[in-house]
């Protein structure tokens, strides 16, 4: 049953404007935002390293030569000699084009001067023309990584390869929240919008939430991907794919470690998924509570902003630092750990986080559903104990106390509850109509609006069926309701058989897209789906015992000038229901909520 409601489930998402007009926006985001990166006025290394150059003019003339004097300063105007003739060299790698391998080396020992000035204390230069220690471990990062690799020195930035970094670190944060929040907006939508055919599923709270969450997150990383896919292309067309190879910086142990440009979108798709997982797990848990969309979407962008604004008032609670992973991208990059002053806040933690969030929201939703289970058996349970004890208690109760329940016995319902299940009994049940189906024809007919559609048949024996799901309604000639049943493959019975008068009117409601109705032969069997069937026409009169392999529904017994006998028939062949019935000719057996019923002669 958790594969036919997760089919009907995604049937519902795919007919989802809102979503598709979502998704189509997030793709296009990855061609359109190109047209502005690539008018960003980027420098080239020729240009950085003359300006580089130049500051050491300056720090030069504004050195103290008091300070130069002394030991300390003297090794400090040591280092920036040895930096300056590093650069000049490097300048001279660059104009010559060639001999790469020396700028790398010359650059490695650049920036490891860079360390030693700042254990130095960067004394007697000015605090502009101080490199933060951040630069320095960035750029040793990204030329060890060229080093190994062989990589050119000098990358094109505008290439498919170095732009979808990009691209992606634009959408983290915000942006990707309010798309995954508005995308699962929908998920308890639909239990409001088809409640009758949702309720008849027999499935628990959390195997509904798994199907929702799971197509939902399947449909946010498949708009995700396209719009990666459609964008690399585009972009390629523009330009070229580059090289995936090419170093990509990610925050980790106080340092940063350069990896290739596939394995940092692999990072990033990995992060989106956990963070759009948790996304929808906590507005499932918040809108259970809130009971209302708008307020549930409103207090997730409040916890979501909650590090920022409690940062921007200046105060400082670290317990809420594991939230800024949901923004990966300025964690990967280190602005997250630079901001709050965290060290943990690096690319091991946030995915470490990221699964632990998850873990607690389901959690949280799985104890919140079993307490809620537990509370209604305890109150239940405690309401039975107390008319046991009355029952004990009655004076004319007798010493043979021990009495054996029909359903116990025979899973035969009976009392206000089979009353409530059958509900009125239309007499037209036991009508029987053409079985020759002599003027039935087969009718297919398309719904086209939520309101349904009503449908007019020849008499004769029809077999119902739809898609995706929905309710069927039969009416006699006076209007009054005959039969209600859930039918479609992806969810209720998979088909109806029943007889109908060219005087009754069928009516299919808005679940479906399209419904048949199909002229069945009469034919003895042992098998019955669901619907109405006669004993001695259908099946012949005689002692069985019925089940069924799976699915949960009942079974009516229908005998004019008697009550009716209802079983519950429970699906498994191992530990499903097996009762036990005489059938005697001119009954009527209704089969309900389950597809298929096999009777065996007993």
């Amino acid at each position: 049953m958790f594969w036919k409601y997760l089919l009907f489930e995604t049937k519902l998402l795919l007919q989802n404007r809102k979503n598709w007009l979502l998704g189509i926006a997030l793709i296009l985001f990855f061609p359109l935002y190109y047209s502005q990166y690539s008018q960003i006025d980027i420098k080239d290394m020729q240009k950085l390293k003359n300006e580089e150059a130049q500051h050491f003019h300056t720090v030069f003339y504004a050195f103290p030569e008091e300070l130069r004097e002394t030991a300390e300063g003297e090794a400090v105007y040591t280092n920036l000699t040895e930096q300056s003739s590093l650069i000049n060299m490097q300048r001279f790698y660059l104009w010559k084009k060639e001999d790469y391998d020396k700028y790398i080396e010359d650059g490695i020992k650049l920036n490891e001067l860079r360390l030693e000035l700042h254990e130095l204390g960067n004394k007697g230069i000015h605090p502009n023309y101080v490199i933060p220690k951040d630069v320095i471990q960035k750029e040793m990062a990204i030329l060890r990584y060229n080093k190994v690799h062989k990589l050119p020195l000098v990358p094109d930035p505008f290439v498919a390869s170095n732009y979808l970094p990009v691209a992606l670190n634009m959408i983290s944060g915000l942006l990707f929240c309010l798309f995954v929040l508005i995308i699962g907006s929908s998920m308890l939508l639909n239990d409001q919008q088809h409640r009758s055919v949702v309720g008849g599923f027999p499935i628990s709270f959390m195997p509904k939430v798994s199907a929702k969450v799971a197509i939902h997150l399947v449909q946010v990383l498949l708009f995700l991907g396209l719009g990666v896919l459609i964008g690399g292309y585009y972009v390629a067309q523009k330009t070229e794919w580059g090289n995936f190879i090419a170093p990509v910086l990610i925050y980790q142990d106080m340092d940063f470690v350069a990896v290739s440009t596939i394995r940092y979108i692999t990072y990033m798709f990995i992060a989106f998924a956990l963070i759009a997982l948790f996304l929808l797990l906590v507005f499932v848990l918040i809108n259970v509570v809130t009971k209302n969309l708008y307020a549930t979407i409103l207090t997730m962008i409040v916890i979501l902003l909650l590090p920022d604004l409690i940062s921007v008032a200046g105060m400082k609670f670290n317990w809420l630092y594991p939230l800024k992973f949901i923004d990966i991208s300025s964690v990967l990059s280190g602005e997250a750990a630079l901001e709050f002053g965290n060290e943990k806040m690096d690319f091991k933690h946030s995915y470490s986080w990221l699964v632990g969030l998850n873990l607690i929201a389901a959690a949280i939703l799985y104890g919140r559903n079993k307490l809620l289970y537990i509370r209604k058996g305890g109150s239940s349970i405690l309401i039975a104990s107390c008319l046991l004890i009355l029952a004990g208690c009655h004076p004319m109760q007798k010493s043979d106390l021990v009495k054996v329940d029909p359903y116990e016995e025979n899973f035969e319902v009976i009392g206000s509850e089979k009353d409530v299940l059958i509900g009125k009994v239309n007499p037209a049940i036991f009508n029987t109509a053409d079985r020759s189906n002599e003027n039935a024809e087969q009718v297919e007919n398309e719904v086209f609006t939520q309101d349904g559609v009503k449908v007019t048949l020849q008499s004769g024996r029809y077999s119902i069926s739809g898609s995706p799901v929905g309710n069927i309604f039969i009416y006699d000639k006076n209007g009054d309701l005959i039969i209600r049943e859930i039918v479609g493959y992806a969810g209720g019975v998979g088909s109806l058989t029943v007889d109908i008068e060219d005087t009754y009117t069928v009516f299919a409601d808005g679940g479906y897209d399209h419904v048949s109705f199909v002229p069945m032969p009469t034919q003895l069997s042992t098998d019955l789906n669901a619907g109405v069937w006669e004993v001695g026409l259908d099946i012949e009169a005689g002692e069985y015992t019925f089940g069924s392999e799976y699915g949960l529904g009942y079974l009516e017994l229908h005998e004019e000038g008697k009550d009716p006998v209802l079983y519950e028939v429970i699906g498994g062949n191992e530990m499903g229901s097996k009762s036990r019935v005489e059938l005697t000719e001119g009954q009527k057996i209704r089969i309900t909520g389950i597809s298929l019923v096999n009777f065996k002669p007993a």
